[in-house]
């Protein structure tokens, strides 16, 4: 069965944090943060914006360039929701409420609790059930909160992260908009490194208003976390190249997880992946955690640098430590 890539859209934070200002407001010197993670600026949420609505912004935006109304919409879709942030309730699910916060009065929901590398499973899951027929559309649509789930005085993240979501609509109709031929896939996770970015429930208790729960800033192992990327990766890579029947010469663009632009070319080195096909936005909207891959994607769609039989590899990692990658033909 055809699948296509019907629309793409993305928002971002609409105030901007620059990290020379950034870095004097901390007593550094101007180039502190850009020294160590190539990172100019970063967009991040004004007054009024949050999560829910960004990610409600992307599927506007996606829904508008496959031709579809959200209100339109029915259980012929499936939406799919990787998402890191605070929730404004536990229950019902946050893909729920983002279904409703976007005019969606009725489709098939799944929430994913994970962090930067769920992208790839949310992806591979639609287009399996595209596949498998059991769903005519699917909407995968991912963000983050971690410019509020961490502290602003830890140096270590202070300069990463931006606000942004991003979503793409596949369709099985075929290819309105952009083929999405998969020639590999895998995705893993080895739970021996959960350790190395964590964010802590430190106490909860009942009351009489309710149950409270504390709950600590979310931190990072950054130099383990860079040397377990550099290590597991690269295998990730070659899985689906071998499955595709290409190398990393044959690949025209890597749309990829971007922490920052430090990390992300010391990560393509170990793949032997040129940084001359990997787009990278990070350097100026910061690193938006499991939007990422789609946002890049999304732009690429934009500015019309995506051009038909495009041998694509798009590749999220991070903290857990997973790993996912498809290679597909655009």
């Amino acid at each position: 069965m055809a699948v296509g890539i019907a629309g793409t859209g993305y928002a971002l934070g609409s105030d901007i944090v620059d990290s020379t200002k950034l870095a004097l407001s901390h007593g550094l010197e101007p180039d502190w943060f850009v020294r160590r993670t190539g990172t100019r600026q970063r967009r991040v949420y004004a007054e009024g914006e949050s999560l829910l609505s960004l990610a409600a912004d992307a599927i506007g935006k996606a829904c508008a360039d496959a031709g579809v109304a959200p209100q339109e919409i029915g259980s012929e879709t499936l939406l799919i929701f990787p998402q890191v942030g605070i929730p404004t309730y536990l229950v019902p699910s946050q893909a729920v409420l983002l279904a409703e916060r976007a005019g969606i009065r009725c489709a098939k929901t799944m929430s994913v609790d994970g962090s930067c590398a769920e992208v790839i499973p949310a992806l591979e899951t639609a287009i399996t059930m595209l596949e498998a027929g059991r769903c005519e559309r699917a909407i995968v649509v991912a963000g983050q909160d971690a410019v509020n789930l961490s502290s602003h005085e830890d140096l270590s993240l202070a300069g990463l992260f931006g606000a942004g979501a991003a979503a793409v609509v596949l369709s099985r109709d075929a290819y309105h908009g952009t083929r999405l031929d998969v020639r590999g896939s895998h995705w893993e996770t080895h739970p021996q490194h959960w350790e190395l970015g964590t964010q802590p429930v430190h106490s909860n208790r009942r009351s009489d208003e309710g149950f409270e729960v504390s709950i600590g800033y979310y931190t990072m192992q950054g130099t383990e976390i860079v040397q377990a990327s550099r290590r597991l990766v690269p295998p990730v890579v070659h899985t689906v190249l071998t499955q595709a029947g290409w190398t990393t010469d044959d690949l025209d663009a890597v749309f990829v997880h971007q922490p920052n632009t430090r990390f992300l070319q010391i990560v393509m080195k170990a793949c032997k992946i040129s940084m001359d096909i990997v787009p990278n936005p990070c350097a100026d909207i910061g690193n938006l955690g499991p939007a990422n891959v789609l946002a890049t994607l999304a732009m690429a769609r934009e500015e019309g640098t995506l051009q038909p039989g495009t041998r694509a590899l798009l590749l999220s990692f991070g903290v857990g430590f997973s790993c996912g990658a498809i290679a597909a033909i655009l």
